[in-house]
């Protein structure tokens, strides 16, 4: 975390914006297939930059000391990664690198939906059973 900014507000509520940065080289194994081939790639080099906005409202005197919680992204991640096929840099073939940052990163929001700014998984598990999970605002 490299800062934060809390707001003050006349409603029983703390809003905080930490601006986020995780870096790693986790040992990430991604098995793809496309037109009759498979092929195993490893994720190298992961970075992620967010500014969430995280409420929490309204304020109660017992703990979690918080009702209810809303997460929001108040700009579009970033994530940057680096891929290897059978060891070799698979980023460094030119004009491969933008292609597959934006087609992933693309797949990725489209797995989580971010509309408005708030941040929304589009299914949640019930009781084995697929439902819609929306956010609403009030």
């Amino acid at each position: 975390m490299l800062g934060m900014k809390a707001y003050e507000t006349d409603e029983k509520e703390l809003i905080m914006e930490p601006s986020l940065k995780w870096a790693g080289n986790p040992n990430i194994i991604v098995v793809v297939k496309a037109f009759g081939l498979k092929a195993t790639l490893q994720v190298v080099d992961l970075q992620v930059f967010a500014i969430p906005r995280i409420t929490l409202k309204p304020l109660v005197p017992s703990f979690p000391c918080f009702a209810k919680i809303l997460v929001s992204l108040m700009e579009k991640p970033h994530v940057d990664f680096g891929l290897k096929l059978l060891g070799a840099d698979v980023m460094a073939v030119p004009g491969l690198y933008r292609f597959v940052q934006v087609f992933c990163c693309h797949c990725l929001l489209n797995q989580t939906i971010v509309t408005n700014n708030w941040l929304m998984h589009p299914y949640a598990s019930v009781n084995g059973k697929r439902t819609k999970h929306y956010h609403t605002s009030e």
